[in-house]
């Protein structure tokens, strides 16, 4: 086996581990694999919105730039943040994502105490 055998489980478990509570875009840029690095994104908008929702929907607006992955965002925002209004719910465009969102909002028994998000 020659040296770049060991680099290539290496990157595989660079690809397989995104940072657990991401805080800003960098810690999702060495994030292999475009469906691993959405999931990050999506997680340190997730985190922005618990801290300054106006922060939170820049975040969103121009860092996340595919609009289903906007919307999802904008959709767990409101089932783990704030189910308590459809403000998020507004921003959505899919109408099957915008449905569940103000689903969310009418029945807020769906979600946990605090904005834990929806029940398992």
């Amino acid at each position: 086996r020659g040296p770049g055998m060991l680099l290539v489980p290496a990157l595989v478990m660079l690809a397989a581990c995104a940072p657990e509570n991401p805080q800003a875009a960098s810690d999702c840029g060495w994030v292999l694999g475009s469906g691993a690095k959405k999931d990050c994104m999506a997680q340190v908008a997730i985190n922005t919105f618990r801290t300054d929702p106006i922060k939170g929907i820049a975040f969103t607006e121009e860092e996340i730039t595919d609009t289903l992955q906007r919307d999802f965002v904008y959709l767990q925002v409101t089932m783990q943040v704030d189910a308590s209004t459809n403000k998020y719910c507004d921003r959505i465009v899919d109408a099957v994502f915008k449905e569940r969102c103000t689903t969310r909002v009418q029945r807020p028994h769906l979600n946990r105490a605090e904005g834990g998000g929806p029940r398992n």
